[in-house]
């Protein structure tokens, strides 16, 4: 959301299932934040975007419903980024990739060099806030248990920051 802004987007549209992350989102830049477990949202989307869809969608559910949504609310002839780890197979209508002329693009996070420098500008620079997003700090050698295994099973984390400081765990 908050690179969305940075790089230029004229509307930024989030949809989450409420909690912090749909708070975060709203932090970090979102105009609009659905919550995708309230009824009529969706049709609160399509009359937001006059019935196209969006040029361009990125899937970061982490579910195959997810990446279907984002697939269906990209707009005609524009791009659909699959950016979260699903291992299992999605099923998009061939006929529609076809029909509708969409890019899907898939992209790993902290892959490239690149990404990294971005990171470091923004945040340094004071473009990017990125306090919104950490929902805890640990010390290294809970990284497993409070970190790893909190985060497959609280949904609400989005980002726990590992460190070998005892200073900075917990202090947010």
């Amino acid at each position: 959301v908050a690179l969305a802004r940075i790089f230029g987007s004229s509307k930024v549209i989030c949809v989450a299932r409420g909690g912090h992350r749909a708070e975060a989102a709203g932090l970090m830049g979102a105009e609009i934040v659905f919550n995708s477990k309230e009824e009529r949202w969706e049709e609160q989307y399509w009359q937001e975007t006059r019935g196209l869809g969006s040029d361009l969608v990125i899937d970061t559910g982490g579910n195959v419903d997810a990446m279907q949504l984002a697939y269906r609310l990209t707009k005609r002839g524009e791009r659909c980024v699959f950016a979260s780890i699903v291992r299992s197979e999605i099923s998009i209508d061939s006929l529609g990739i076809i029909l509708d002329e969409k890019e899907i693009m898939g992209s790993v996070a902290h892959s490239h060099e690149r990404e990294f420098a971005w990171a470091v500008k923004y945040i340094s620079d004071g473009r990017l806030n990125v306090k919104p997003i950490i929902t805890d700090r640990i010390f290294i050698s809970d990284a497993l248990e409070l970190g790893i295994k909190a985060l497959i099973s609280d949904r609400s984390h989005i980002k726990v920051l590992v460190t070998p400081r005892k200073e900075l765990v917990r202090s947010q």
